[in-house]
């Protein structure tokens, strides 16, 4: 009576090909305009309120945002080159990079706005965020190229 469906939540394994690359791309840009935004308003705003070396730790944050939202959409846009598993874990090492280590840099350098010093403890976390970027990079140079498929008659695959 009652049928039983097993839910696949794993949410980057399920996409189809087409499906991955454009949630890469809303990704890529949402995480461009984001940084973008930040950055006016470390610049207009939090820039008067903080100390410098504070103001520093921010923009560093800002530019690996950028960089990596950059890096999704290449990406994406290489996907047909590329193994598509490897392209899933790429994608999810950058997006877990970004959360992690952009997320602690700024929280750990707008801390006197809000809270003061009772989140240091998160300067312990942010290395594990650029880990995951680094991996994400290292991952993409040791597996990700795919060699075009060569058919019976000679031809190659067009990419």
């Amino acid at each position: 009576m009652y049928e039983m469906h097993i839910v696949n939540i794993n949410l980057f394994k399920a996409m189809s090909k087409h499906t991955l690359q454009k949630q890469m791309i809303r990704a890529g840009a949402a995480i461009l305009s984001a940084s973008i935004a930040l950055g006016a308003i470390g610049t207009h705003f939090i820039q008067r309120f903080i100390p410098v070396d504070h103001m520093n730790t921010y923009k560093t944050g800002i530019e690996y945002m950028m960089i990596h939202g950059l890096g999704i959409l290449l990406i994406a846009s290489l996907l047909r080159r590329l193994h598509e598993s490897t392209s899933r874990n790429v994608f999810f090492m950058f997006i877990a990079g970004i959360v992690i280590f952009t997320g602690t840099l700024i929280l750990l350098s707008t801390r006197t706005l809000w809270i003061g010093d009772a989140i240091s403890w998160l300067g312990m976390i942010t290395p594990i965020g650029g880990a995951f970027m680094i991996g994400g990079w290292a991952l993409l140079a040791m597996k990700g190229y795919k060699k075009p498929t060569q058919f019976q008659d000679g031809t190659t695959e067009r990419l």
